[in-house]
Parts: C-alpha cells; structure tokens; sequence
C-alpha cells in the first residue's frame, strides 16, 4: 500500500479524500461556533415591535393558554389564523423551557418579557442557517475554500441583520426550513427512498407553515417533482418513483393537514394564515401605476448606488416627488413621510379614499370591509374581510393582465435588493442575485438535477413574491443563504473555465 493512498484507523482504511472531508467539516463547524458567539453578541433588550410583536404574543398565549391568538394578555385568548404559527409554536416551547426566566420578575402580563433570554431562540435557528448552508456548499462546490466563504459571506449580509437576529420576525427560521429542504430534496433525488420522501414532505410542510407564502410554492414544485420523476422512468422504477412522490404529498399533508382543518372549523376557509388578501390587494393597487411611478418605482425601490448613478440624469426622481401632491407619492410608504400619520389615522378608521400611498389604501380598505361584515353579523369580521379583498384583487388582476405582468419587473426590481449592509454588500447583493439566475438556468440546460434541488424553492420564493405581493425586501431575505451559494459555485465554473483556457493556450504555445 503506497505511503499516500489510504491509511487505517481502527481496522478501517480511510481515504485522504475521507480525511479531507472530516477536516473540513471540523473546520466549518468552528467558524459556525464561532459567528454563533458573535451573533449572540448582537442580541440586546431592544423590544420586539410589529409584526414580530405579534409572533411573541402569539408563542406567549401558545404557552399559557395552548390558544394560537396574538391578542395580548387575555384570559382566553380568542383563537385566530393571523400569522403563520410554526415559528410561534417553537419559541411557545423555548418560553416552557426558560421557565419564570421568560418574563421579568417571573411575570409576563404585568412586567413584560424577558425580551433579551426569548430572543436567543434566534441562535438555534441561526445555527441550523450556518449547518445546512455548509453542507450544500459543499456538495455543489466539493471546496473547502468556497464553503467557508459562503457561511461566512451569510453572517455579513444576512444573519448579523439586527431587524432578524434582534427580533422576531421569521426571515431566520424561513431560511432554515428552505436550507433544510433543499438538502432533503437533494437527497431524494440522488436516492428517491419512501422514507427520504416523506421526510422532505415533511420538512415542505413546517416551511409553509413558516411562511404561507410556500402554500402557493407547493403546487409547482411538485410539479417539477413529477417532471423528474417522468424524465428517469424505468420499466423497474417508475413505479418506486410515483411512490416516492406519493410520500412527498403524504408528508406535506400530515404537517399541514391539522392547521388547515382548524382554521376550516374556526373560520370556514382553509388558509394558512389570513393576511393573503391584504398582499394581495396591495398588489392589485400597485398595477395601477401610471407610466411616471412606473418610471419612479425603480428609483425608489432601488438602492442608494442607483439613486447615485442616475442622479441628474432622465431616470432621477425628485424627492418631492413621494410627498404629498407629488407625482409618485403613490409609492411612498415609509413612516418618515410628511402624511404617513394621516394614513395611519385612514387606516384605523377604514377610509381608504382618504389614505394616500398604495400600502395606506389597502390597509385602510381591510378596516372598512372588516367593519362592513361586522356591521352584517358575519362571527369573523377580519377573516371575512380578507377573503373579500382576495376576491376583489383577483378581479383586478383578472381585468389587467398585462399590467400585472409588467408590474412585475419594478417589484422584482425591488425584492433583488435584500442583502444587508451598503457599498460593497449592495454590489455583491446585485452580483448574487445574478449568480443565482444564471445558476437556475444552468441547472436546468446541463440537467443538473442536484442544482435544480438547490435552486428550486428559493426560485419559487422569488417568483410568487414578486408576482402576489408588494415584496418588501425582507420578503426574499431567506433566499440570501441560496444567492450567497450560487455566486460561489458561479465564481468556481469561471475559475474552472478561465484555469482550462490557460492550460489549453499554455499546451499550444508549448506545441
């Protein structure tokens, strides 16, 4: 046996690829210990407000009263279907296991949360970001390097983001159920198993329940499933293949199953989560752009290195613009503006031709529908409300098509804009997001269906909130761990290609 080619350890002869392997791991699982520790670091008292409020409260009346509600410190807490209720669930168990420690002075409703202890469940998900990013890495890259790179590349422009890591808001626990999906759907397709199926149907399920956003995801990926299943069929395992799908179904169905049947029986419609009419509406009012906030939208959605480079030029926008009688105040939701506490004051008593940007209107007309069908006696005003602004964007859209469509591209312009940080983290943002297009349309050419497995939740995820949302950037922030891998791999096929190119002109000059 040659000195190099393989040694023995404990009777077992272990290759130096094997020995590689096991180093690297050890090594990535270091630097993960390690931006763990930093990440803890960034945690602070800090109160949790908006919609993360909503998810504390939530986990807060899960543990106390086993009721999903995010009303706030009720005796019984009426049950609602408001927000996605994974994320809440796992921090209600968090709460138990802290014990008096989750509330200061040992009591929640009169002195408050222990807000800095309650937020370290952010650390377990973060952790399960790191793993499951350094473990696709790997298998696509099959590089040290470019493993590390990536983990440590999702710190910087993503997990040190105090809005996730300091809150509660369920970006953190979303990357984690599409990194975890994704390496199970890997591993079913390299080896299609009954019980690997059902795993990642499990897996998909505990994502949509994280985010209803993936209710909507389902359907096409599961048609791609099926197109892979078709494309390797064999007289002796096409069967095993629809069987293997058949699990994938059967697992989704078991996890989302009971939440569905409890929002059915509570409020007669079986949704994950009843804000899909609210984005939805919104959605339908942005297609009303007229061509000057078309034009505008990419100068406001876009980052400040764009405002910069077509400053004084014909795509600039004045600031007066997005204020109050300007041309694009439409646009303008953000709460610095000089009529957001106007819109505010709309949307609370339900005068949507009173609120002034698209976000205001729609707001401002879910109060209104809320109060008409409290006004008709229907039992779940805010739910009834929901549906009806579902059905009235569906008209909208169904009307317009074509603005829909090209509305589109300034809000997938917007979503491309997630990465956290400026300068250099803006243009590496913009250059993942093209490594993460081009690797989907790599995939799909050379029929690599590893890359396809990678690339196909988060690509769904991109789609659907850019084509059925207003898509804040945050809304794509889970998709940051999958645009941080592919640039990787893009950069290592350009230094593959650039190295053979030399070799190839180094032999011929040599010839």
């Amino acid at each position: 046996m040659m000195a190099g080619d393989s040694r023995t350890q404990g009777g077992l002869r272990i290759s130096p690829q094997q020995t590689g392997t096991r180093t690297t791991y050890i090594i990535v699982l270091c630097v993960v210990l390690l931006l763990c520790f930093l990440l803890n670091s960034l945690i602070t008292d800090a109160p949790i407000r908006s919609d993360a409020r909503q998810n504390l409260q939530s986990a807060y009346n899960i543990q106390q009263w086993g009721v999903f509600s995010r009303s706030t410190f009720l005796e019984r807490p009426s049950p609602d279907n408001y927000r996605e209720p994974l994320p809440p669930a796992i921090t209600a168990a968090f709460i138990f296991l802290l014990g008096e420690k989750a509330c200061v002075d040992g009591d929640c409703r009169e002195h408050g949360f222990n807000i800095r202890t309650i937020k370290k469940i952010n650390i377990l998900w973060a952790c399960i970001v790191l793993c499951a990013s350094a473990l696709l890495a790997y298998r696509i890259t099959l590089s040290r390097f470019w493993t590390v790179a990536v983990v440590i590349l999702i710190y910087f422009s993503f997990l040190r983001n105090p809005a996730y890591i300091d809150s509660l808001y369920t970006e953190i626990p979303a990357a984690a159920g599409m990194l975890l999906s994704a390496l199970c759907l890997m591993t079913w397709l390299r080896a299609p198993k009954p019980l690997t199926s059902f795993l990642a149907g499990i897996i998909l399920g505990c994502l949509v329940l994280t985010k209803a956003i993936f209710f909507y995801v389902l359907f096409p990926l599961l048609v791609v499933a099926a197109v892979f299943v078709v494309s390797r069929r064999r007289r002796t395992s096409l069967g095993h293949h629809v069987k293997c799908l058949l699990m994938v179904c059967i697992g989704v169905l078991i996890t989302i199953g009971p939440w569905l049947v409890r929002n059915t029986a509570h409020f007669g419609s079986a949704q994950i989560a009843s804000r899909g009419g609210l984005a939805l509406y919104t959605r339908a009012l942005i297609n009303q752009m007229d061509p000057y906030e078309y034009l505008a939208a990419f100068h406001y959605w876009g980052p400040g290195a764009y405002r910069r480079l077509v400053y004084k030029t014909a795509l600039d926008i004045d600031d007066r613009d997005y204020e109050r009688g300007g041309r694009a105040v439409r646009l303008n939701d953000s709460d610095s503006s000089s009529f957001f506490q106007d819109d505010v004051a709309a949307q609370k008593e339900g005068r949507p031709e009173d609120a002034v940007s698209f976000y205001g209107i729609a707001r401002a007309q879910r109060v209104k529908a809320a109060m008409e069908m409290r006004n008709a006696g229907h039992r779940h005003a805010a739910h009834a409300a929901d549906t009806y602004l579902r059905s009235q964007a569906l008209r909208m859209i169904v009307k317009h098509p074509l603005r829909h469509l090209s509305a589109t591209v300034p809000l997938a312009w917007r979503g491309m804009w997630c990465f956290y940080g400026a300068g250099v983290l803006t243009i590496l943002g913009a250059v993942a997001y093209g490594s993460f297009l081009f690797v989907c349309l790599y995939g799909v050419v050379r029929k690599r269906w590893d890359i396809v497995a990678l690339i196909a939740v988060p690509f769904l995820l991109l789609l659907c909130n850019a084509f059925l949302s207003n898509n804040l950037p945050r809304f794509n922030a889970p998709a940051i761990p999958f645009m941080v891998m592919s640039m990787a791999f893009a950069l290592q096929l350009m230094a593959q290609w650039l190295g053979s190119r030399f070799k190839m002109r180094g032999n011929n000059s040599a010839g």
